[in-house]
């Protein structure tokens, strides 16, 4: 269960920017107070992110070729996702302390 009890910003919170889901995900988000809906150029900003200790960042790869190298975007010829913000929770969980 995710409850944010260990982040050191924003505690016990799960911040986020964008939701996309079903009536039955719209009525469970609708005022409830463990979410904080914020703008993304907050959310993905590196600084705010380092401000978490021991921020970790992960990300999907959907394949994964012989020389290492990543394909995080596709998937079977059709666009999955973009990278869009991966790089700079990178950057934001280089920078925390102990990241």
């Amino acid at each position: 269960m995710i409850t944010g009890r260990h982040k050191t910003l924003h505690p016990g919170k799960i911040v986020t920017s964008f939701c996309i889901g079903s009536r039955r995900s719209y009525e469970y988000l609708h005022d409830n107070a463990l979410f904080e809906f914020r703008p993304i150029e907050y959310v993905a900003d590196p600084e705010v992110v380092a401000q978490n200790y021991k921020m970790a960042s992960l990300t999907q790869a959907l394949v994964i070729d012989l020389t290492g190298q990543v394909c995080a975007d596709q998937f079977r010829g059709e666009l999955y996702g973009g990278v869009s913000t991966q790089p700079d929770f990178h950057r934001g969980a280089a920078r925390a302390r102990e990241g």
